[in-house]
């Protein structure tokens, strides 16, 4: 299977691809190297199977990432990840009618794992629970500091919007921003695809994935949350 091993019992693999993915960032910003990338410049971002990927590598190897970007994945409930315990800022795209990795997950309302998985993708949490782990991981304040529909510039996407939340606050720091915020993104009336402005799937992919909505750049989005990082520097 031409899959990440990522934190899902269900979908471990004996591929080492933590330490593959560790190597290539090693590789590509040895300073000594062909390409020298700047170490603090760093982004990992993955879509559904690598979006899970893209968490593991957030919670096991947080000092090799400035920031990660997943879409289309929820937590995994029963995760075999090792968590670090080392906040990391992160964006998150979902759909709250996606089929494949389910909005409302797969897990027991506490988090426990039915017998029988609801879910060819595993036993996850939902898109929401996913978007509190994070939260809590990051130690941020549990109420958006933003919570608006993003413009919604498309009628050909059945009604389909899109929702930003930023957890950007920590407890008793006042407005001062946090080092390790989460976003995320709700695709109103959209599945398993990523939004998009340009690249629009048509009939054929929307019957195996779902409606899409066409109302901003998945993609583009994350790229601002990571450039937010290098304007910092």
């Amino acid at each position: 299977n031409k899959t990440w091993n990522d934190c899902r019992p269900n979908n471990r693999r004996n591929a080492d691809d933590v330490g593959f993915l560790s190597d290539l960032i090693a590789h590509l910003t040895d300073p000594e190297g062909a390409y020298a990338a700047d170490a603090q410049a760093v982004f990992v971002l993955g879509q559904s199977n690598g979006g899970f990927m893209a968490q593991r590598m957030a919670l096991e190897r947080p000092g090799l990432v400035r920031a990660v970007g997943s879409t289309l994945a929820n937590v995994a409930a029963n995760s075999t990840c090792q968590n670090a315990g080392e906040p990391v800022p992160i964006a998150l795209i979902n759909g709250d009618q996606d089929a494949l990795v389910p909005w409302s997950g797969s897990a027991n309302a506490d988090g426990s794992c039915p017998l029988l998985s609801l879910s060819l993708a595993g036993c996850l949490l939902s898109a929401e629970g996913s978007r509190d782990f994070w939260v809590n991981y990051n130690g941020n304040v549990r109420t958006p500091r933003i919570n608006r529909l993003l413009p919604n510039l498309s009628t050909a996407d059945r009604r389909s919007t899109l929702r930003e939340m930023r957890y950007d606050r920590r407890p008793n720091f006042g407005n001062q921003p946090s080092p390790s915020p989460v976003v995320f993104y709700r695709a109103n009336l959209a599945g398993h695809i990523e939004p998009s402005l340009l690249y629009v799937v048509g009939a054929a992919g929307e019957a195996a994935l779902g409606n899409q909505n066409n109302d901003a750049e998945g993609y583009g989005l994350i790229w601002d949350f990571f450039a937010s990082f290098l304007a910092q520097d």
